[in-house]
């Protein structure tokens, strides 16, 4: 694309998409004051780019993804345009650098096309289970997590002592049906395994197997 570009003053609409246009993208372009459709997508455009335009220019459709520029993109949408009207490649994970703001939608590099986010909030097309997997989320879920254990633990206790205060009988409860049954659970759990704690009386063994499990 040639920087004379730029000096197409009156352009107002501007469609190359899909034409196998390599080279870099001219940064002539952002004189282009009168322009508001700018289409540049599934091109061969590569290199770095300044694009500034004035913010006073307000576009209706900037269509720049589907390339392989990096480097900062700058201009104003129109607010009454959607959010596919205004995309780049700026979206995560990318393969080249490129921070486009204006752009209402950003696409990665494995195809996807999300709506653009500019705070330190989780990227708006992430799910809601998969931004609680940021590091600040997973410890405040752990933290939780630990204290729920310790407010149930005394529950749990309580509610043991109780069910084998008012079962059978000491002699019954401790037959040698009983003590085969629970060999025979221990040796299908496997005698290492931390689920041992969950058929033993003890509520300290309950606990370290819960947060065995959490961790």
């Amino acid at each position: 694309l040639s920087k004379r570009i730029g000096e197409l003053y009156s352009l107002h609409l501007l469609d190359l998409s899909n034409n196998n246009i390599k080279g870099p993208i001219p940064s002539e372009i952002k004189w282009l004051r009168n322009l508001s459709y700018l289409s540049l997508s599934y091109n061969t455009f590569k290199g770095d780019v300044d694009l500034d335009f004035d913010r006073k220019q307000q576009f209706e459709l900037f269509h720049v993804h589907g390339n392989m520029i990096s480097g900062v993109i700058e201009f104003t949408h129109n607010p009454g345009g959607g959010l596919s009207s205004f995309v780049a490649d700026c979206g995560e994970p990318a393969i080249f650098d490129l921070k486009c703001t204006g752009c209402a939608m950003c696409c990665n590099s494995q195809g996807y096309c999300r709506e653009a986010v500019y705070s330190d909030a989780p990227d708006a097309g992430t799910s809601f289970v998969e931004s609680f997997k940021e590091p600040q989320y997973s410890a405040i879920i752990f933290m939780f997590l630990i204290v729920a254990l310790l407010l149930l633990a005394p529950v749990i206790y309580t509610y043991y002592k109780c069910k084998n205060h008012f079962s059978s009988t000491p002699s019954i409860r401790s037959s040698p049906m009983v003590d085969k049954e629970n060999e025979f659970a221990l040796d299908a759990i496997g005698q290492d395994s931390v689920y041992r704690f969950f058929l033993t009386q003890s509520w300290w063994g309950w606990i370290l197997a819960f947060a065995t499990i959490v961790m």
